[in-house]
């Protein structure tokens, strides 16, 4: 009897955490603890897992739960019961007291349901919705280190003539609880039980996309020490299933003491049977209810077994919590006896359970979820009654806690300016974590993963701020503050400039007054500040327009005043046609025409005025922003099946269009099979080249003895020659070998085209091959390596192999297909080319309990559509008796994704008469609905497309009448990947970057798409997702990358809202078409010769200024001129010279000198 269960919880893992796995499966000893060491993923832990193991039987051997009294009935005022929505507190019918939410939460407003089904609970009939913050969290009193049961209750109602229910995030404290998603007219809980690490936790709702988040019900319950001991208390546990057997309805307070809701569930093929008491003698420390035991199941017969499947959303590697509960329902008769096993995913737990009458006992497990989960009760030898079981209850582990949030420092910063600003107040919860659900106005770094987050940015443009600014100078780690379009008055704090990582201050358009202080203007820091648009702010950087002011309108002056006066000394000087020269004592005179006295005052000098120099305006302003972004949700697809037919043997394929790059190879060379490995440099600008450590003693093939490693930037792209919509197999290779002698091999994530291909984990002394099978979109396909915190990207081999047409055919174009497992049977070598035509690669596996057979030919007369090897054929596993299955188990980390699955067969030997061979094929308990019947020499194979939920089980069942076991020679399963993109980044973002790319030789080598997948953008830009079809270019971030030059046109990018170009060496005039981008927001230069029209009125007051003083000094300097001029005529101090004629006589100076001059 197989019954499948649909997890009623959905929980989205964050892939950047990985949790322990189980060495050497359960361990079964006479011990209270053991602790599960924890396996190397993406980010690297050290929180263990733990299994609790507790002893109720002589041998030690057993996990099954002690015995305990019933407990006494609990104190509810110690539980926090919310109707979330509701208007007034109340007490319901089994006198639990619910609370308005008031207390516990400020924003949000309260709704009313607008399609109340009959039966939903009371607190189902409000709800809160939350429409202006993208985070809301409650905040719940708790105690620290004691245990908590936090469930939260969603009914959507219509309540808002929507018809589409939100989808949102809910967080608990730093960590990511769960994705909520939910149908119309049910109600949806999600349940955690949950250590408390203060005295209080926060309980948060984040919104994705533009959905409003809503609740409609909140529950925190204090748990008695005992109970859910085995769970360790660093993790969240997520219940995914509570059920009661044989019942039909809900359990839950007052029959469960602790208000755990337990569902009915009547499994198919098995009988409800019913206790003959109404109460237990005791129950197990996990205190489920009475109730809940008094009926149960049972197999139909004494030799059957319960088999139950529960599915799961999660991935694998995470623990499960497994609690089965049992008694005995009526007294045994001294001939009858009931006990069996129980095994957890084919891993028998190795005691005997033997339930007896009244007792409420249990086994409790902690397991690693690999998928789905089976759970099977096998009777025992000589048991007359068959298994029983009354409940269940399963959870899930989270992965590992955050043990640090934000740090102090930055809480008690923003702390300051909520208390200062009520624009602010009612943000609760982490304001970083857990990682895309931070505050609306903070943006903070999680580079240490570690360690605790730091804010990085204020993002408080256009908030309202009023007043003065406050001091939080303890928040060191910021580097952008944008507190622009506010209306912040008094003067700047010096504490802005002073921060250590500050990059960029932009402080536009307020009322601020004073002066800038020195810390911000100081160019020593390098740091872009804006404090344009602030009328009563005199900033210190920009005074230097007004003395250039002041300075031309002076110069004008005093070079006016020069000119006037050079032109009247020569109008003075110049006599028409009479040469004047005193030297000495003498002077001659060559008379003109008539007489002329000339009255001589004493002797003049004038030195002209010096030229002023020009004073160059030095201007810095402008802001940085780095806009954060939320994943986008993966789509989901489901898979139909399909069985394939048979084909001729395939043809050889040719080689000639196979791209075969031995990464990090000096030059090309053909191999020992006659296939051109090339050097990658005409694939490839970035990289350098390395040897593998010869130390390594290790036989690998060629092309891994040397790689290529990237240390420049953090995403690098071969560019790979193909033909569009052609179905290429691509391979890429990776063999750490130790070359950087660091012993420590690096992880990267890989990327094709605008998609994420897969996480690479390498190893230090073996192969790591990822492949795929891919259909060209273009006359090239990009794969990309994109580095991974710290680490060095490398590649040791790449490989693009076109296929036929008709090859993998039931596999969809529009996704990606990664090869999960690909082995033939039997063999002890890997198959690969010349004898796989396509150089796939055939790993032998060898079946415990199956039986190696060999074919007697060498040669096959035809084989299957998707061509596999003949050799894989040439050997083959079989089951040891005719009545014997083959079973094959695979394990997967995904769920909720398509499997291709192919399974490829042949007769090895030429039937007798007598003899058969026929079977079915199941896979995850479904046949495939037709009998195959194997034929000699003819390669033959059946594929189905299936859906992925967790472990794959194939089961090949003989027919009955076979006198021949089944038989399987290969097998190939690949794993579909998510829908991809359809588009890439838009086309007039793609043409802009390419003129910038071809105007700058820095910018030159990036390859692939710039924003796609996210979170593997180009180092220099940011993108917007918000149109998942065609991301954005939103951002440039070029400071300090060298550009030189003028810079070009590419107002194409309409998109762009920041664009940061500072710290280079570009020149010419800034384009016109920047201030004309449609959403343009920030534009940083910092560029020292440059005047930009917003700081002219500095200029203008200075010219202003400057030429009334001008003016004033040219007046003094007239009358000053007129004053010598009246004193020249009246002071007689020459000598007198009268020239008659030809004849001058001279008189000692002093006295009046008269000079006639004759014509004569």
């Amino acid at each position: 009897m197989v019954y499948k269960l649909e997890s009623c919880r959905s929980y989205v893992c964050d892939e950047t955490y990985t949790t322990g796995q189980l060495s050497g499966g359960l361990m079964r000893s006479n011990v209270k603890r053991i602790s599960l060491p924890c396996i190397d993923g993406v980010r690297r832990i050290n929180s263990p897992g733990i299994v609790e193991i507790i002893k109720n039987s002589a041998d030690g051997a057993a996990v099954i739960t002690a015995m305990s009294e019933l407990p006494q009935v609990i104190d509810t005022t110690g539980w926090v019961m919310i109707d979330c929505g509701a208007k007034m507190s109340y007490i319901d019918g089994n006198g639990i007291r619910w609370k308005t939410d008031d207390e516990f939460i400020e924003a949000g407003e309260n709704r009313i349901v607008s399609n109340n089904e009959a039966g939903v609970p009371q607190q189902m009939e409000s709800l809160r919705s939350f429409t202006k913050k993208s985070k809301n969290c409650y905040s719940l009193p708790t105690t620290k280190d004691v245990r908590y049961l936090i469930r939260a209750g969603f009914y959507y109602g219509n309540y808002d003539g929507l018809n589409r229910p939100p989808l949102f995030h809910l967080v608990i404290d730093r960590d990511d609880w769960s994705t909520v998603d939910f149908l119309i007219d049910r109600p949806v809980y999600n349940e955690v039980i949950y250590t408390g690490n203060g005295n209080n936790a926060s309980v948060c709702l984040s919104q994705i996309g533009n959905d409003v988040p809503f609740i409609s019900s909140l529950e925190a319950l204090p748990l008695l020490e005992d109970m859910y001991s085995g769970m360790t208390r660093d993790f969240m546990w997520f219940k995914s299933y509570r059920f009661h057997f044989g019942g039909s309805d809900v359990i839950r307070y007052p029959d469960d003491k602790y208000n755990r809701v337990w569902d009915p569930l009547n499994v198919s093929d098995v009988i409800a049977v019913t206790a003959n008491f109404t109460n237990l003698t005791s129950t197990t420390v996990d205190y489920p209810p009475e109730l809940a035991f008094l009926k149960a199941i049972e197999a139909p017969k004494s030799t059957y077994p319960i088999s139950l499947w529960f599915e799961f959303s999660t991935s694998s590697n995470r623990f499960n919590y497994v609690s089965l509960y049992y008694t005995e329902v009526s007294e045994l008769q001294p001939n009858e006896t009931r006990s069996f096993s129980i095994y957890v995913d084919g891993e028998d737990l190795g005691f005997t359970i033997k339930p007896r009458y009244r007792f409420g006992e249990g086994v409790r497990t902690t397991t690693r979820l690999l998928g789905n989960m089976n759970v099977v009760l096998y009777p025992m030898e000589g048991s007359t009654l068959p298994p029983i079981i009354s409940a269940i209850e399963i959870y899930t582990a989270s992965p590992p806690l955050a043990t640090t949030g934000t740090t102090q420092d930055d809480l008690d910063g923003l702390e300051i300016l909520m208390k200062a600003f009520k624009q602010l107040q009612g943000w609760t919860g982490d304001p970083c974590l857990p990682m895309y659900t931070q505050w609306d106005w903070v943006y903070c770094n999680y580079y240490d993963l570690d360690g605790p987050s730091r804010v990085t940015q204020l993002l408080l443009s256009g908030y309202g701020l009023d007043g003065p600014l406050p001091q939080f100078d303890q928040m060191q780690a910021l580097e952008f503050i944008d507190l622009s379009n506010n209306s912040l008055d008094g003067k700047i704090p010096s504490f802005l400039g002073k921060l250590p990582n500050i990059r960029t201050l932009d402080l536009s358009h307020n009322n601020f007054s004073g002066h800038v202080p020195r810390s911000v203007t100081n160019r020593s820091k390098k740091m872009n500040y804006n404090v344009i648009g602030n009328p009563l702010l005199h900033p210190r950087g920009i005074n230097k327009a007004l003395i250039i002011g002041l300075a031309i309108g002076v110069i004008l002056v005093v070079v006016i005043v020069y000119c006037f006066y050079r032109r009247k000394q020569r109008a003075r000087t110049a006599v028409i046609a009479t040469e004047l020269v005193y030297i000495g004592k003498e002077t001659q005179a060559w008379p003109p025409r008539g007489n002329v006295t000339i009255n001589v005052s004493s002797k003049e000098v004038t030195k002209p005025l010096p030229q002023g120099e020009e004073i160059p305006v030095s201007v810095d302003a402008g802001e940085l922003t780095q806009p954060s972004t939320r994943p986008s949700n993966l789509l989901r697809h489901e898979g139909v099946g399909e069985a394939n037919g048979d084909g001729k043997a395939g043809p050889a394929s040719n080689t000639t269009g196979w791209v075969m790059i031995d990464c990090g190879a000096e030059t090309s060379y053909i191999d020992q099979n006659g296939i051109r490995w090339r050097a990658d440099e005409e694939f490839i600008q970035a990289g350098e080249n390395r040897i593998v450590n010869s130390s390594n003693e290790a036989v690998v093939p060629q092309q891994m003895e040397s790689l290529r490693i990237f240390t420049q930037k953090s995403r690098n792209c071969y560019s790979l020659p193909t033909i569009k919509d052609v179905r290429y197999l691509i391979r890429a290779g990776f063999y750490y070998g130790n070359y950087d002698g660091h012993h420590w091999p690096p992880e990267m994530i890989l990327v094709i085209d605008r998609d994420e291909w897969g996480a690479v984990i390498t190893r230090i002394d073996g192969l790591v091959y990822k492949e795929i099978i891919y259909t060209s979109i273009g006359n090239n396909v990009s794969v990309c390596l994109s580095q991974l915190l710290d680490y060095v990207p490398f590649i040791s081999s790449l490989e693009a192999l076109p296929l036929l047409e008709d090859m993998y055919s039931g596999m969809t174009r529009n996704l990606m297909w990664f090869n999960s497992y690909r082995f033939h049977f039997g063999g002890t070598d890997v198959i690969r080319y010349p004898e796989d035509r396509y150089n796939r690669l055939w790993n032998p596996l060898n079946v415990s309990n199956t039986i190696v057979v060999t074919g007697d030919f060498s040669n096959l007369t035809s084989t299957a559509i998707d061509y596999p090897p003949e050799s894989a054929f040439l050997k083959a596993i079989e089951a040891p008796k005719s009545t014997s299955p083959i079973s094959l188990r695979f394990k997967f980390d995904t769920s909720n994704r398509f499997n291709y699955v192919s399974l490829y067969y042949s007769e090895v030997l030429v039937l007798q008469p007598n003899e058969t061979r026929s079977f079915s094929i199941h896979v995850d308990g479904k046949d495939l609905g037709f009998t195959i019947r194997p034929r000699y020499r003819i390669g033959e194979g059946v594929r189905t497309t299936t859906s992925l939920s967790g472990n794959m089980n194939i089961v090949l069942y003989p027919m009955k009448g076979s006198t021949l076991p089944p038989i399987i020679s290969a097998i190939e399963i690949y794993t579909a990947s998510p829908q991809l993109a359809t588009t890439g980044t838009h086309k007039d973002d793609l043409d802009g970057l390419a003129i910038l790319m071809r105007t700058f030789k820095q910018l030159q080598g990036w390859t692939g798409d710039p924003c796609l997948p996210m979170y593997s953008t180009w180092d220099w830009l940011y993108c917007s997702y918000f149109d998942i079809d065609s991301p954005r270019v939103i951002s440039l971030a070029l400071s300090g990358h060298g550009l030189d030059g003028p810079l070009p046109k590419f107002k194409q990018m309409k998109a762009l809202a920041f664009i940061d170009l500072s710290n280079n060496s570009l020149d010419g005039k800034i384009p016109s078409f920047l201030g004309k981008l449609p959403d343009i927001r920030t534009l940083v230069t910092g560029n020292p010769l440059l005047l930009p029209r917003g700081s002219n009125k500095a200029l203008i007051i200075g010219l202003a200024t400057g030429i009334p003083v001008g003016f004033v000094l040219l007046l003094i300097l007239v009358y000053y001129f007129y004053w010598k001029k009246q004193e020249a005529r009246t002071a007689v101090t020459a000598t007198e010279v009268v020239y008659t004629g030809r004849e001058a006589q001279a008189r000692p100076p002093g006295d009046n000198v008269t000079i006639n001059v004759s014509s004569e």
